[in-house]
């Protein structure tokens, strides 16, 4: 009897989206989303100054990066609610620790940790989740996802510095811990599925008499590391990291314009609209994505482009960094949607959780050098901003002309997808012409 993509009522996939939706809406709302707004009360509470205490994400990226190799290959391995439910309860474990911690040696201890929960759970868990339960769709759905961030961010920012303010910093990330258990937790163990097969599905994309259209197909992680376009995609994915720098450093920026003099609060406001353009942009790329990746990556970097050359022309027009804004938002959403995007297209499914582990590594690397690189020719520069803006958009010319030779260079690779049982027939095959 074959499986079907449907039973009677709701696909249950979308039950999983419900689920990587709600704990990406605490689990990196509260570890990277709303970082900036515990900087004071943490720096109050260790003493210290909020820029060391911005080394968190530095901190957070170096635990991820060691980590993804190993987390990776444990996701592949055994039912997905295992590590991500011992992530969610280790990032609360640290949270209420971080409420005790006075010295920031043991402050930047703290963040790698949570650094090897953000791995499963910003990095992984979402993109491998989608891509086993969506064939077709399954970008829109990691795009709905990650958007629950940016939602977050509205609603817990302002709780945070409410907390902090009344009650300091160690009460708030205590109850940040409990928000966590009482929200994620339960969502992971009691929506997740690690595959459709799980509930007697095939991935929402099959056809109406149940059998799947897209199955699952690709490469494995050796070939595909062997592949040229690897090299192209390894580019992409580090630089579409580093494009965050540029849209983190939009408040800054407005502060040296003599606009700044006339609307002190101009630069909020504007990452207000920056925020908004990441949130929606996550969802729209990632609907783009689902048609024509190299469309998709196209249009998040002619947004940038755009965006930062408005950044830098109209500097007295508060209505055109609004919109500017916006667009800069856009692009910013790329690194969470269209590089797990690109990784499916070019590799397939088949071996998608060993291949998506190795990108993981290569963008969260960008993001850990990004402050220090275009940093770097900001300072070298003379504190240039139209240097460093300049250097990004020639960064996101770049990019698409890398994922355009990427997927050129991966034709043949494509051409030559197999399944895991056609492989075993192969295998079979061999073995009995070899006896």
């Amino acid at each position: 009897m074959e499986k079907s993509t449907k039973k009677k009522g709701i696909f249950y996939g979308y039950f999983v989206v419900a689920g990587l939706f709600l704990i990406v809406f605490v689990c990196v709302t509260f570890g990277m989303t709303t970082m900036g707004t515990h900087y004071p009360g943490l720096a109050e509470q260790m003493g210290t100054e909020k820029v060391a205490i911005s080394q968190w994400t530095v901190f957070v990226g170096i635990g991820t990066v060691v980590s993804l190799p190993f987390t990776g290959q444990w996701i592949k391995k055994v039912d997905i609610r295992i590590p991500v439910s011992c992530a969610i309860v280790l990032q609360s474990l640290i949270f209420f620790c971080i409420s005790f911690v006075t010295n920031i040696i043991l402050f930047y201890v703290c963040a790698f940790l949570v650094g090897i929960a953000m791995g499963i759970l910003m990095n992984l868990m979402t993109a491998i989740a989608c891509s086993r339960w969506f064939t077709r769709t399954a970008s829109t759905m990691i795009g709905i996802v990650f958007a629950a961030s940016g939602v977050g961010g509205i609603v817990f920012n302002p709780m945070v510095a409410y907390l902090i303010k009344e009650y300091g910093a160690a009460f708030d990330y205590r109850v940040e811990a409990i928000i966590i258990l009482v929200v994620a937790l339960p969502s992971a163990l009691f929506l997740l599925r690690s595959r459709p097969e799980d509930k007697g599905l095939t991935p929402l994309g099959s056809d109406t008499k149940g059998v799947d259209t897209l199955p699952k197909a690709g490469v494995m992680a050796i070939q595909a590391f062997k592949s040229p376009s690897f090299y192209c995609f390894g580019f992409v994915a580090f630089g579409s990291a580093c494009l965050m720098y540029g849209y983190q450093m939009t408040t800054s920026y407005i502060t040296t314009l003599p606009i700044y003099e006339v609307m002190p609060l101009l630069g909020g406001t504007v990452m207000s609209f920056a925020s908004a353009g990441q949130t929606l942009g996550k969802v729209f790329l990632g609907w783009i994505g689902d048609r024509n990746i190299t469309v998709a990556y196209g249009v998040a970097m002619a947004c940038g482009i755009i965006g930062l050359a408005g950044y830098l022309l109209f500097t007295t027009d508060a209505v055109y960094f609004y919109i500017t804004g916006f667009l800069v938002g856009i692009t910013a959403a790329a690194t969470n949607v269209l590089v797990p995007a690109l990784c499916r297209s070019l590799y397939g499914t088949k071996d998608y959780e060993s291949i998506w582990s190795v990108a993981s590594m290569l963008n969260k690397t960008g993001g850990i050098l990004q402050s220090i690189i275009f940093g770097g020719i900001l300072a070298a520069s003379g504190g240039s901003y139209q240097v460093m803006y300049i250097s990004f958009m020639v960064l996101m010319a770049l990019m698409v002309g890398f994922t355009i030779v990427s997927m050129i260079t991966s034709r043949k690779l494509r051409a030559n997808w197999t399944t895991v049982e056609e492989d075993a027939v192969k295998k079979t095959q061999q073995e009995e012409a070899a006896a």
